[in-house]
């Protein structure tokens, strides 16, 4: 991998556009310009700011011209100017001092000027050391390093171009461009191929401490060394019971799934995840999409969760059950030796072709299958901690379920591999316990949906999230209610992202570093986009999308694997700015065509939900013979007043067409088992009635 980024280094340097040239490089330790000295060419003239730090450097770097400064000045930035423009090479860090954990931090707005100013061409440096300073070497199988103690990643040369407009900040603007071609490299230099999460598992516990409790649920607590030891002893014992290359996992989120899960990955067999909210027959139409003969599942969540009828329909589909309780039962001494030798040896997989399955809620005809290979997972993680400063010393609370991409990926994956313990609650509901656990096990980072969130607000003592410092929130947009709730009652301003099961699933996500009301944030690293234009809507239009983390492909009930190649097409409808922030104006399916018009039923909800401050709404349309389509309103708000709403609707000054034609109560609001609004369902209710 790093062999590759030195050919790329010096294709690079050639490409250059303009004798004005600045290399821009991370900042991750005292040592970064003796790094920087061996690779960059000599005649590149070095800038420091903080000069007191880095004078004991400068008897290292002979033959270089290297100048210091107290601070950032007018007169420096006029020097350094003055230098770009008579042609010769310079190295600056526009990030101004050494990052905290590796992540790229604040590009300063004086030094995206002296890059626009000077019209240079920008040469991205992401430096990797070999201290354990940071995130970026905590992933690596093998050694890259050698006999030395940092690599060098120099990406593609870019200028910035910025067109003057009224409305955008140019220092702004080009301080972000910067921060997205870095944080782009910074997320590259992380990607590999032919991933196997169960050996990123066993790198993570090498750079972690093995003995460190790094999973947590409501019966048990395991180190990473447990951890793999389990792993271990089940996946052996499992290799000798599965001949097919893909089984079915019905188990709730909990210690019990991801050792379930690593352990079908060491041995090369791939999880179809099936989620346990769905029905009956959506569960079997699964079954039959993934080709899956056999369950693995647990006796004691069947129980608890009253599942007896599902297993007697997976049965009766001649579907094999298997008890994860009578497998730990059957296991013998030899089981256990066998299973302690490979874990004392740490034995990896020899398995590189990877996947998992999960599916979709099934809201257009039968569920479909999407297959995100490691390496998509693997990426998705990579991307997320470019942007996000999740460090070893967080604690992360997950109460998602892992059939949910975001529960998978984001809540369980990245902590078990970046070093952050993590704690999983099976159920997201819980709205008094999970803020009690928050409050005892001091949890950093919370991830959930806005209505689960919603939950927990209302039922938290203001006290219990005073260790939070991330409370991020996806599957749908998070309402202002919940965010004054939040921001009021704890201080904590919710960071919404986007996402989609394809995406694995991260898209973007507002971040301490870039957030913007109303929007979901900018692109993570590494994904293109482009907005198509949709016929009767004014601004915006489909987001189209492709990147590293994107999907190999579906599977189809009746019609097996089809693959992604290109761009893949969300059906949401957005608005992109300048500055990159993305604002989701609706799923195309959540537009209704009324009189030839296009009414977006995310709006309606938004507009009915600010005139009676409640969230207690969802709008759905079905077919009307007068107008072609009709909105109905569900609500279990009980004060609902349709003149209160039409007085609303016309002193804010918006259309007449977003008021529904008929409004039906209802004791609450369905919801699918991510936490998404079941839309599936009222639909089917609206048409009924």
């Amino acid at each position: 991998m790093f062999g590759l980024f030195k050919k790329k280094k010096e294709k690079n340097i050639e490409k250059s556009k303009t004798n004005r040239v600045i290399y821009m490089s991370n900042h991750v330790s005292k040592n970064d310009l003796v790094y920087l000295h061996r690779e960059l060419p000599l005649h590149v003239h070095f800038f420091v700011f903080n000069k007191g730090e880095y004078e004991l450097a400068e008897k290292n770097l002979v033959g270089r011209k290297v100048t210091l400064f107290e601070e950032i000045t007018p007169d420096a930035l006029k020097k350094i100017i003055s230098i770009i423009e008579a042609e010769e090479p310079v190295l600056l860090f526009p990030e101004l001092r050494v990052s905290r954990f590796g992540n790229v931090m604040k590009i300063y707005e004086e030094v995206a000027f002296i890059a626009n100013r000077t019209e240079a061409t920008i040469y991205p440096v992401i430096i990797q050391t070999n201290d354990g300073k940071g995130k970026m070497i905590s992933f690596t199988s093998l050694n890259p390093f050698s006999d030395k103690d940092a690599a060098i990643h120099i990406g593609e040369p870019f200028q910035l171009n910025i067109q003057k407009k009224p409305e955008v900040n140019e220092k702004e603007l080009a301080s972000s461009m910067i921060y997205q071609k870095m944080t782009e490299l910074y997320a590259k230099s992380m990607y590999k191929y032919n991933v196997n999460l169960f050996n990123e598992l066993l790198e993570a516990s090498r750079m972690f401490d093995p003995n460190k409790v790094i999973i947590k649920d409501p019966t048990n607590a395991l180190t990473y060394k447990k951890l793999l030891l389990g792993v271990q002893v089940l996946s052996s014992k499992l290799e000798t019971m599965l001949e097919e290359e893909r089984v079915g996992v019905f188990l709730p989120s909990s210690i019990g799934q991801a050792v379930c899960l690593f352990s079908l990955f060491k041995i090369g067999v791939t999880p179809a995840i099936l989620n346990f909210t769905m029905g009956q027959s959506t569960l079997i139409d699964c079954c039959e999409t993934a080709n899956v003969n056999t369950i693995l599942t647990s006796k004691l969540f069947i129980e608890k969760a009253e599942l007896g009828e599902m297993i007697e329909v997976f049965e009766k589909n001649r579907l094999s059950i298997i008890y994860l309780e009578e497998v730990k039962e059957s296991l013998s001494s030899k089981d256990k030796i066998v299973g302690l030798k490979k874990h004392a040896s740490s034995q990896r997989s020899v398995h590189s072709k990877n996947e998992v399955i999960l599916f979709t809620s099934g809201s257009e005809n039968k569920p479909k299958g999407v297959i995100l290979t490691h390496d998509n997972i693997y990426a998705n993680i990579h991307q997320a901690l470019s942007i996000i400063d999740l460090h070893s010393g967080d604690r992360m609370l997950n109460p998602l379920p892992m059939f949910h991409s975001f529960g998978l990926t984001i809540g369980t994956f990245l902590p078990l591999l970046a070093g952050i313990p993590v704690v999983i609650h099976p159920s997201p509901i819980q709205y008094k316990v999970i803020p009690e656990i928050i409050y005892n096990e001091d949890i950093t980072i919370l991830l959930s949906t806005p209505t689960f969130l919603n939950g927990y607000g209302k039922n938290a003592h203001p006290f219990d999230f005073q260790t939070v410092r991330y409370a991020i929130a996806g599957a749908e947009s998070v309402k202002e209610e919940i965010k004054e709730l939040f921001q009021q009652k704890f201080g904590i301003r919710i960071l919404e992202g986007y996402g989609a099961t394809e995406a694995a699933p991260l898209l973007s996500v507002n971040t301490p570093m870039h957030t913007k009301e109303h929007s979901v944030g900018k692109m993570v690293p590494g994904v293109q986009y482009k907005v198509q234009k949709v016929e009767g809507i004014e601004k915006g239009g489909s987001l189209l999308i492709k990147g590293p983390n994107l999907m190999k492909g579906y599977l189809i009930h009746g019609k097996g694997f089809v693959p992604f190649n290109d761009w893949y097409d969300t059906g949401d409808v957005v608005e992109i700015d300048d500055y990159g922030y993305i604002t989701i104006k609706s799923r195309l399916k959540r537009f209704a065509k009324i009189g030839g018009e296009m009414v977006s039923l995310n709006l309606v909800e938004e507009i009915v939900a600010q005139c009676f401050d409640d969230i207690g709404f969802a709008a759905v349309s079905i077919g009307d013979k007068r107008k072609g389509e009709k909105i109905v309103l569900f609500t279990n708000h009980e004060e609902f007043n349709m003149r209160e709403l039409k007085r609303f609707v016309k002193a804010q000054k918006h259309s007449a067409l977003l008021i529904p034609q008929e409004v039906m109560q209802i004791e609450e609001i369905p919801l699918l088992g991510s936490g998404k609004t079941d839309y599936v369902k009222l639909e089917q209710l609206a048409k009924s009635e």
